[in-house]
């Protein structure tokens, strides 16, 4: 008979309490591989899902097998000596129950003082985790360097290829448009009014368009190389293009214009500039192709309902089964006025296709009928979109590119 079960969302104690040879002392597997195999345990996270699967077969051997690996695991566990130091510290080759280098968040069976007390820390070295981050640092502060491997398992879980030149490209220009052109002063302007939803769709479109024209013509991407000083150029001709004050905003309206005068103006193209400058930093010290996967992984992970980004395609597909189907909502008044507001004049296999070419290509009177449906109230649940994990980055990886902070000399 085999047994499985699905638990979803999988915590992170959850998985630290699955064995994994990685980690467990020989000892420790000595005396728990006879119980996993007794039940042929088999565990399989998705890291996508954030769902784990525990599969256990029970034939009529499996009590007969699993007493004697029970009873070995108690005398074990009997025998053991506690952890000690100096002239107390147990015979080498000798079994100590206190698990003292598993990996962070692995649960052992004393407490998590008598643990630490255990670790003796040797002058010069640098506690660390499994993926080299420093432990002892301030999580927020600049890293000392930023180890690759981290980021590969980050773009991993966000389902992010950073091989793939065109789409790091994409969720480069993504980025730097949130975070240099939105999340500025802009949004202020929108707080106002002064730009409205819809607009505001087709401007971030717009912008995201520009900014992936102006990467595809520097050419620098994540395997780059050493090319930083491509980098700083390319950062340049980004900082030219959104600071612009003559460029045109898909409403007709120059950059000029939205902001109102030449304060509000100048407030902006000094955050572009502190941003672009910043990213050329980063670059200068730690890699190009670091600050592009860095740039990346923001925009995959925070960025998912943007065009060109990864949850996007969900969004439209799901966008237009409520516009055909409007009790999808749920809700009774959402269903109410999906349907009596009606679809944009478009048909929807013309919306859609529309939509995915970039919103900056609709009409206003189609865009503002896309958000006056319900377009930008999806969220991820609704669209299909697999729960994203809180934290892809250690915090100091990520202030690399969205903290406008000096660094420490």
């Amino acid at each position: 008979m085999t047994i499985s079960g699905l638990i979803g969302p999988a915590t992170a104690a959850l998985a630290a309490r699955a064995p994994h040879p990685h980690w467990c002392t020989s000892s420790t597997r000595r005396s728990t591989a006879g119980v996993y195999d007794a039940f042929h345990l088999d565990l399989r996270y998705n890291c996508l899902r954030k769902d784990l699967t525990i599969r256990v077969t029970i034939t009529a051997d499996t009590a007969s097998a699993i007493t004697p690996a029970v009873e070995t695991t108690i005398t074990r566990r009997h025998n053991a000596k506690e952890p000690g130091s100096g002239a107390d510290a147990p015979n080498p080759g000798e079994e100590v129950w206190d698990v003292v280098s598993a990996p962070p968040g692995a649960r052992t069976p004393k407490r998590a003082a008598q643990v630490r007390s255990a670790q003796v820390r040797v002058p010069g070295m640098t506690r660390t985790c499994a993926s080299g981050v420093d432990l002892g640092a301030d999580p927020m502060a600049p890293p000392a360097l930023v180890d690759w491997a981290v980021l590969v398992g980050a773009a991993a879980c966000l389902g992010i290829d950073l091989a793939d030149a065109s789409e790091i490209q994409d969720l480069v220009a993504v980025a730097i448009a949130r975070l240099a052109w939105r999340d500025g002063p802009v949004e202020n302007w929108h707080r106002v009014c002064r730009i409205s939803n819809s607009e505001m769709m087709r401007a971030n479109a717009a912008t995201t368009r520009l900014l992936r024209d102006v990467l595809a013509t520097a050419r620098v991407g994540v395997g780059a190389g050493d090319a930083v000083g491509q980098v700083g150029e390319m950062f340049g001709a980004v900082a030219r293009v959104l600071a612009d004050p003559q460029r045109r905003l898909p409403d007709g309206r120059t950059l000029a214009e939205l902001a109102g005068d030449a304060v509000q103006l100048g407030a902006f193209q000094r955050n572009v500039r502190m941003f672009c400058t910043r990213w050329n930093t980063v670059a200068d010290r730690y890699g190009a192709s670091e600050t592009m996967a860095l740039l990346a992984i923001y925009a995959g992970r925070w960025c998912w309902r943007w065009w060109l980004a990864p949850g996007w395609l969900n969004v439209v597909d799901e966008y237009i089964r409520r516009l055909d189907d409007p009790t999808r909502w749920v809700e009774p008044a959402m269903t109410w006025h999906v349907a009596t507001a009606g679809a944009p004049d478009l048909g929807g296999v013309v919306l859609r296709a529309r939509l995915l070419v970039g919103p900056d290509q609709l009409t206003a009177a189609d865009a503002a009928q896309c958000f006056w449906t319900g377009l930008g109230g999806l969220r991820p649940l609704d669209c299909g979109q697999p729960p994203l994990p809180r934290h892809v980055l250690p915090p100091g990886y990520l202030n690399l590119v969205i903290a406008p902070m000096p660094f420490a000399d």
